[in-house]
């Protein structure tokens, strides 16, 4: 139990220093490397320090030990994320400026399909400059037609002739970041390849253990098709298995996001939790023989095994260093404590790689578990039944609720939705996926007895089936999900500080939880109602980056119109995937705007004009020319700079994603010659510009 007394922190050392480290990693771009070190200098000389005050300063030098420890970890934190992050970006990106005449990579991992290519990342090795090989290093996204199927297999060494490209930031607003999420891969470049781009040097060796993994991998994957052959079932088993999600039905996957599911198709801790589970049981007769050791060591194989084919996601490694903590503290006979194990978890990986902070599932996986932790003990006993089959089923909606109350925030602040159903739709996937997951392990172990395997193929069918049908009609209920959610950090950071407070003040009823409590509450309001004036007064125009469309969308208050290519309105998946975003961000629906007005492709408000450019018709020029706040050059016409200046005189030329980059170049080199202002959506993202 997590609240037996007060002494709350005492009992949790590990999770006290690693708070201060998380705020060093998050800290550790807005610090100087040299400013940490020297603070760092500091604080171990004042800890130093501690120890020679007198007795007298007994209550001082405890005090100053502790914060200094804080700090000291505070400091670290700071410091490794700039060693291991920082100093190798400068130097990737130094090599980027070099422009190598060729590279010699190798292949990381297996290609992943994509909508219109295949995908995989590679290590650089060597490059070649003015006909002198260099060490390289570092890593880049390499991308390749999916028509050639290349079967690149991890360890492949090419030779590449063409030069990686920087990862630029042209996402829209509230949109997926993708320079982002590869700068925390420490990968800052790209590369797109064909036949004549590259030139295969070396197979991957035999016993590399990268290859050894893809084998497994893939005779899993072979297995699970060969005995189930249902399409839909197959992308689900396959992700409730190992992770793969690359063959799983786009509207089967939304329909298990919109009821909070998804948890149970991306692998995790509960994965591995059942087959520690599993594992326990069926040694539990090694504890007899005094065979602790032999229990422990195969378990250990069987988790970490299973990490590694599953591709060592940050949420099942997460586990994977729980439960090994916990079984080397069980053969040692040495009590743990729970927390403290997800302490040293968390500290572990850290420490390993920091930007693993900022992985999605990292932060879910330590969020759920610490929340089932805290929060479990105290709900499960707010109904007590001696029926086993309803107390099972109530410690099922307690484990539920338990893990919603620290995740929810979170998965609110990345998703921006909410399941409403979500505890309807756990009590029955939870169990039936457990029972999917362990007759899919027994499927693969029967795999070669085809008498055996082929009717458990069809019995998880079966299963999955059922278990999608549930799950799209719990989808499709009137009220399943609350979209459109937009949190703030400061909104996030004051909404776990009213938990804590909360929850602190609930257990011991202690005046000062209580009022950080109200004043959390407070703070949570006045900042809302700053959001909602803010949603307000917008007033914006925004060109959008869409692949090879033309769009652009004006917010007026909550209400907004687009402007642009009717594909729009006819690909639900492109709606989904670029405007809603965008709507999320500006907290708007569609709406008549009543301050803008449109007129032979001018649009117009009190304080700016902007003209949208669809063709050339720059005839008979005026004497002077118009004077406008913005020019959008969309739908690829044919025009050049030099005439369009004598028709309009823009403050800004944008250059929207429906034209060919080939044709956005030469017409920035002309607007660099006429030292006009200028902006490139497919290069730089969207454009947004006040009315």
């Amino acid at each position: 139990m997590p609240f037996k007394n007060n002494a709350f922190w005492p009992r949790y050392p590990l999770l006290r220093i690693l708070l201060p480290f998380l705020v060093g990693i998050s800290l550790s771009e807005l610090i100087p490397q040299s400013y940490a070190l020297y603070a760092l200098i500091g604080c171990g000389l004042l800890f130093v320090g501690s120890f020679c005050l007198p007795k007298r300063y007994m209550p001082l030098s405890v005090y100053l030990k502790s914060c200094t420890i804080l700090c000291i970890w505070l400091l670290v934190g700071i410091i490794i994320h700039q060693i291991q992050y920082t100093i190798p970006a400068e130097k990737a990106k130094s090599q980027l400026d070099e422009e190598p005449d060729c590279l010699i990579v190798t292949i990381l991992e297996a290609p992943q399909k994509r909508k219109n290519s295949l995908r995989t990342i590679i290590e650089l090795n060597w490059k070649l400059k003015n006909q002198v090989y260099t060490n390289a290093s570092g890593k880049c996204w390499l991308y390749f037609p999916k028509e050639d199927n290349y079967n690149f297999l991890p360890g492949t060494q090419l030779l590449i002739k063409k030069t990686p490209t920087a990862i630029t930031a042209n996402h829209n607003p509230g949109s997926f970041n993708f320079q982002l999420y590869s700068k925390r891969q420490q990968i800052y470049a790209s590369v797109y390849i064909r036949d004549k781009d590259f030139r295969l040097l070396q197979a991957p060796s035999s016993d590399s253990w990268r290859l050894m993994l893809h084998h497994c991998r893939q005779y899993v994957l072979q297995q699970l098709a060969t005995y189930i052959t249902n399409k839909e079932s197959l992308g689900i088993a396959q992700a409730l298995l190992i992770g793969y999600r690359a063959e799983l039905d786009r509207e089967i996957l939304q329909a298990y996001s919109d009821t909070g599911l998804v948890h149970i198709i991306a692998i995790s801790g509960m994965h591995l939790g059942m087959i520690y589970g599993l594992c326990m049981f069926l040694l539990a007769w090694t504890n007899q023989l005094s065979l602790k050791w032999l229990k422990t060591i195969v378990i250990l194989l069987i988790i970490w095994g299973f990490t590694l084919i599953t591709g060592a996601g940050p949420s099942i490694t997460r586990a994977a260093v729980m439960f090994s903590c916990l079984l080397l503290g069980n053969m040692l006979q040495q009590k743990t404590e729970p927390i403290n194990n997800l302490a040293a978890a968390a500290l572990l990986l850290l420490l390993y790689d920091p930007n693993m902070l900022y992985d999605v599932g990292f932060q879910l996986s330590f969020a759920a578990v610490l929340s089932i932790m805290l929060f479990y003990p105290l709900i499960f006993r707010w109904f007590w039944c001696s029926n086993q089959f309803v107390k099972y089923l109530w410690s099922l909606i307690a484990v539920t609720i338990a893990a919603q109350i620290l995740t929810t925030p979170i998965a609110i602040y990345h998703f921006h939705q909410f399941p409403n159903y979500f505890l309807f739709a756990n009590l029955t996937a939870i169990p039936l996926s457990g029972i999917i997951l362990y007759a899919e392990i027994v499927l693969i172990i029967t795999a070669q007895w085809k008498t055996t395997a082929q009717p458990l193929g069809k019995c998880i069918d079966d299963c999955i089936q059922f278990m999608n049908t549930i799950t799209e009609q719990i989808a499709e209920l009137p009220g399943a999900l609350t979209d459109h959610i937009n949190l703030s950090i400061p909104m996030l950071v004051l909404i776990y500080l009213l938990i804590t407070s909360a929850a602190a003040w609930l257990i011991w009823k202690r005046a000062t939880y209580r009022w950080a409590s109200i004043v959390s509450l407070c703070s949570m309001l006045a900042l809302h109602s700053i959001h909602q004036r803010n949603y307000q007064q917008q007033f914006q125009l925004v060109v959008c980056n869409l692949p090879k469309t033309g769009l652009a969308m004006i917010t007026e208050g909550r209400h907004f119109a687009l402007i642009g290519d009717s594909v729009i309105w006819q690909d639900a998946q492109l709606y989904q995937q670029y405007v809603r975003p965008i709507r999320t961000h500006y907290q708007v629906k569609p709406g008549k705007l009543s301050s803008v007005k449109w007129e032979h492709n001018l649009l117009s408000s009190s304080t700016k004009s902007v003209v949208f450019m669809h063709q050339a018709n720059l005839s008979n020029p005026p004497a002077r020319p118009q004077k406008i706040d913005a020019l959008i050059i969309t739908g690829n016409p044919k025009l050049y700079i030099k005439d369009l200046v004598q028709v309009f005189s823009p403050e800004v030329i944008v250059f929207d994603s429906s034209n060919p980059q080939w044709k956005i170049n030469y017409w920035k080199k002309d607007c660099d010659k006429l030292h006009l202002r200028h902006h490139s959506v497919p290069e730089k993202g969207a454009f947004v510009m006040d009315l």
